[in-house]
């Protein structure tokens, strides 16, 4: 036995057992955590060099290679004459490993694709369409990138998304870009200005995403720059059309893809921005507006008249390219984003599917809540479409939810800390959460 007091707190001692290999003995109590004995061995054997990103990441990967040989050195010298022999391929095996798991971040052979969407479908309820475009096109910028063939690259597909609040687009991207292990950064556009205006520079988006990628630069190359409030761009005053013209000038440079040199912890980098998969994400709210309210004229004119009735109906309308450029975005920059794409507006229904089907819905978050005090939570279908309605009327899509479900949770606090066993959501529950954000203030009497 090797003791190993030295290579972290979860292992407790190393045991030579297997054919060229050795296995970690997990301390009581960190297995529950979830520490398995061969990403412990493994970390014994290939420690994160210092100063460096990790091997794994792709850079240092000799200066992990040296550490495991001397380790490799040290645990030989431990070991009887007879077993050396055994041992003798550990390193080989473990250089591979780390070539692997490095390969594993460049590279997406392995992904299923199918599987992908339809774990973040069980998350995103009634989103198919805006889940399978930005999954697909994602997926396939990386295979181009897979080529190394800088001509099949001119193929990658920049996305716009866009849609109402609270619809689950910013939850796709983050959910993409966790599955295909891809760094991303999510940013409001209107952040940036152009050389010459006040503002953060579009270079700071490069030292975020390498940040993200453990100083790994052809990992950041590959990673998803998501811009929202995109609509923003083209809502500048007449005054500051100068000033749209410029950002969305440097915006097009930006993404057209450019070489930038960037400074990440004290160390200088050559960025090139041609791998990367840009968004545009933004509301568009009062383009939909206006082509809903022309959908609807155009519906009359055609019938003569119109009559009233509360039974809903579905409707269809278009967004064009052509569309953007109405409100205000360069007709240039608009034609660097060959993927168009949205998010469905959600009523009532959709968000009662969110509460009862997905596997990230508040309720269930309530419910664990509740098991955790000890405490039985109970929803009926009912409140389920009263919870749903006064999200809806919130006009803040799926958000609406989960404050709704927040301030219930405050409003059954206390029933919960009381030791009650069992607690049945009513509709006076929720008529209380108005008064959790009621304020109050002093006013001078009126006489």
């Amino acid at each position: 036995m090797v003791v190993a007091d030295k290579i972290g707190r979860s292992i407790e001692k190393i045991d030579k057992k297997t054919f060229g290999s050795y296995v970690a003995d997990i301390k009581p109590g960190f297995e529950k955590l979830g520490v398995r004995q061969d990403f412990a061995m493994r970390h014994f054997i290939n420690p994160k060099p210092n100063n460096v990103a990790t091997a794994e990441a792709g850079v240092g990967e000799k200066s992990a290679i040296e550490k495991t040989k001397k380790n490799i050195s040290s645990v030989n010298n431990s070991i009887p004459k007879k077993d050396v022999k055994r041992s003798s391929n550990v390193l080989s095996d473990i250089q591979t490993i780390s070539e692997t798991d490095s390969s594993m971040q460049k590279s997406i052979t392995s992904v299923n694709v199918s599987e992908i969407k339809a774990e973040i479908k069980k998350k995103v309820i009634g989103q198919d369409r805006a889940i399978d475009a930005v999954v697909n096109n994602i997926y396939f910028n990386q295979k181009y990138i897979d080529t190394g063939d800088r001509d099949l690259l001119r193929n990658k597909a920049n996305i716009i998304l866009d849609g109402s609040t609270g619809t689950g687009k910013t939850f796709i991207l983050d959910e993409v870009a966790d599955k295909l292990n891809l760094p991303i950064v999510i940013t409001g556009v209107t952040n940036y200005s152009s050389v010459g205006y006040k503002g953060a520079s579009l270079d700071d988006i490069l030292v975020r995403l390498l940040d993200k990628a453990q100083g790994d630069l052809e990992l950041a190359e590959r990673g998803i720059v998501a811009f929202d409030e995109f609509d923003k761009l083209g809502g500048f005053a007449d005054n500051d059309i100068a000033m749209r013209k410029a950002m969305q000038q440097e915006l097009l440079t930006f993404i057209s893809g450019n070489k930038y040199d960037v400074i990440y912890k004290n160390q200088s980098y050559t960025f090139d921005t041609s791998k990367l998969t840009f968004i545009g994400m933004g509301a568009f709210t009062k383009l939909r507006e206006r082509k809903i309210k022309d959908n609807e004229k155009k519906y009359k004119a055609s019938i003569g008249f119109s009559t009233h009735s509360d039974e809903e109906i579905e409707r269809h309308y278009t967004i064009t390219k052509d569309d953007y450029v109405s409100e205000g975005l360069e007709r240039e920059l608009v034609g660097r984003f060959p993927c168009l794409t949205y998010t469905n507006d959600l009523g009532v229904k959709d968000l009662e599917r969110i509460l009862t089907e997905s596997i990230t819905s508040p309720l269930e978050g309530l419910r664990i809540t509740g098991n955790i005090m000890g405490c039985k939570i109970v929803v009926s279908p009912e409140m389920i479409h009263d919870i749903a309605q006064r999200a809806f009327d919130t006009n803040t899509g799926a958000r609406g939810l989960i404050e709704i479900v927040q301030s219930l949770k405050d409003v059954i606090s206390n029933d919960l800390f009381s030791g009650k066993e069992e607690i049945v959501i009513t509709s006076e529950h929720l008529d209380k959460i108005n008064s959790v954000h009621e304020r109050t203030y002093q006013a001078r009497k009126v006489y």
